[in-house]
């Protein structure tokens, strides 16, 4: 199954490239979205808006798709990566890499 796959007529993209952009835009724009049976993809790291948007999450890591469900399931992944960042904990799987440049 493609957690990405067109479910309407449109398909929109959105990346918040400004850290963070305003709630209301993106709002107004899901309503639109619903409105018109479209398929919106936004990505964001910002989890309050992520909720307040969306019918369904995917979590990446490492460029894979570790979780994909329901808005109102992340909270009980039972995925350890997904529950420390919707946590904002320090301690977990996900480590800070240092590289050289």
């Amino acid at each position: 199954m493609n957690p990405f796959q067109p479910v309407g007529k449109a398909n929109l993209g959105f990346l918040e490239a400004r850290g963070k952009l305003d709630l209301f835009t993106f709002v107004s724009v899901s309503h639109c979205v619903r409105e018109l049976g479209a398929t919106a993809l936004s990505i964001k790291h910002d989890m309050a808006s992520a909720r307040k948007i969306s019918d369904r999450i995917a979590m990446l890591y490492k460029g894979k798709i570790i979780w994909v469900g329901q808005t109102g399931e992340i909270d009980s992944s039972g995925e350890p990566h997904v529950d420390q960042f919707i946590h904002s904990r320090a301690e977990g799987p996900i480590q800070m890499e240092l590289r050289r440049l």
